[in-house]
């Protein structure tokens, strides 16, 4: 059931996420880790599938609630990820900058700057809880570091863009992938 989740949950990412084919980039991403990094945001994703082909010496026994707490993980990732993407409205920062492109700060972004890759985070977390893998729990800490890497592409992109002073206020008070306590 998860895996299902998670598939449909991919399809729908990539649907929303888009500004359009219509769309004219004006200032391409320039990624430092290869886009072969898309492949490390999925794979969280597709988890439960990993889990279920993984030898039984790769997992652990979870309790019933161990189990439970992963399971609510999961979804609370997963509904992140779904606020994400319709707060965003096609307007990410994955491939560069758009014409018309905007600064989002409302929703989730109104506390972190990258909650998309704090919500896959989370859900692979909560996976590896749930389902008792150590498979996926190395796969959502392989993850991090990429979304680092990622989360500081965009910023760059974005202070180097038009929106590069709005930006600068925006990067002031909302955390990266931490929320603030106190705005600066």
């Amino acid at each position: 059931m998860m895996a299902s989740a998670n598939v449909a949950l991919v399809i729908l990412v990539l649907l929303w996420e888009r500004p359009g084919r219509a769309a004219r980039l004006l200032t391409p991403a320039h990624w430092r880790v290869p886009r072969l990094g898309t492949l490390l945001m999925v794979l969280p994703l597709a988890y439960p599938v990993v889990a279920v082909i993984a030898p039984g010496w790769l997992t652990w026994r979870a309790n019933t609630l161990l189990h439970a707490a992963g399971v609510v993980l999961w979804a609370l990732g997963c509904a992140g990820v779904l606020w994400c993407v319709r707060v965003m409205r096609g307007q990410t920062g994955a491939d560069g900058i758009v014409d018309g492109h905007r600064l989002v700060t409302t929703g989730p972004y109104r506390f972190l700057r990258h909650p998309m890759y704090v919500a896959v985070l989370v859900s692979s977390g909560g996976s590896a809880i749930a389902i008792g893998s150590y498979v996926i729990a190395m796969v959502a800490l392989v993850f991090l570091p990429v979304a680092i890497s990622w989360a500081a592409t965009e910023e760059r992109l974005l202070a180097s863009s038009d929106l590069g002073q709005r930006f600068k206020d925006y990067e002031r008070r909302a955390g990266r992938l931490v929320p603030r306590l106190r705005h600066r």
